[in-house]
């Protein structure tokens, strides 16, 4: 297989993804302070003084799965925007005849490895959250084995 795809696929590809994660972030954190809101305005006509209620509209939505799901998702999304934007700009930088050297020296080069990190761990987030009550605790873990395990074989197989 020698075909080559043209760099500018790649570059299309990455600031597409970038682009609707940062945007989908925007919709994903626009919903979360509106639920929010609702719950403050809800528990602020109980006559409680500002910062408890606000307080208590946190504590209560957070226990919402949906709420939980937003926000994880929403970690998710920022760690696709932090990979694929970092991706993007290198490649575009380089693609136009620039030098992009200064990605590859701390602290810029930990960019894409701290985007995978957060992906991860909302990916773990999010199967704690969707995973069925019955589960508990194996649910997560025994799918973040799965992919370490997964990941470590794959590396290994090269």
């Amino acid at each position: 297989m020698s075909a080559v795809l043209d760099p500018v696929l790649y570059e299309i590809k990455n600031n597409l993804v970038s682009s609707f994660s940062f945007v989908s972030m925007g919709v994903v954190t626009y919903y979360v302070a509106a639920e929010v809101t609702w719950a403050y305005h809800v528990l602020r006509n109980e006559k409680t003084a500002i910062l408890p209620a606000v307080w208590r509209a946190l504590r209560w939505n957070y226990s919402r799965t949906r709420i939980q799901l937003a926000l994880a998702f929403n970690a998710f999304l920022l760690g696709e925007y932090t990979t694929t934007g970092w991706t993007f700009v290198a490649r575009y930088i380089e693609n136009r005849g620039g030098h992009a050297t200064w990605m590859a020296q701390e602290p810029f080069i930990y960019t894409p490895i701290l985007g995978g990190v957060i992906q991860v761990v909302a990916a773990v987030c999010l199967i704690r959250i969707l995973a069925p009550d019955e589960w508990g605790h194996r649910g997560w873990t025994t799918a973040a084995m799965y992919a370490v395990l997964w990941s470590s074989v794959l590396a290994l197989w090269r």
